[in-house]
């Protein structure tokens, strides 16, 4: 097991005049997750009054 931990790269929170966002957050972590081939974790979202969308778990 590897205990080296992540290191983050960016996590960055975007408002817009109708009250929406959209949020970006990556890490550079020691070993690929699993199922990809890159070295970083990312999470992107969006939400508003009506819908909100985040990319971790692909759910609405």
């Amino acid at each position: 097991m590897n205990n080296m931990k992540a290191t983050l790269i960016t996590d960055s929170r975007i408002g817009y005049a109708d009250g929406s966002f959209s949020k970006v957050t990556v890490w550079q972590v020691p070993q690929p997750v699993v199922g990809s081939l890159h070295s970083y974790k990312y999470s992107l979202a969006y939400e508003n009054d009506i819908k909100r969308w985040k990319n971790e778990n692909h759910r609405v």
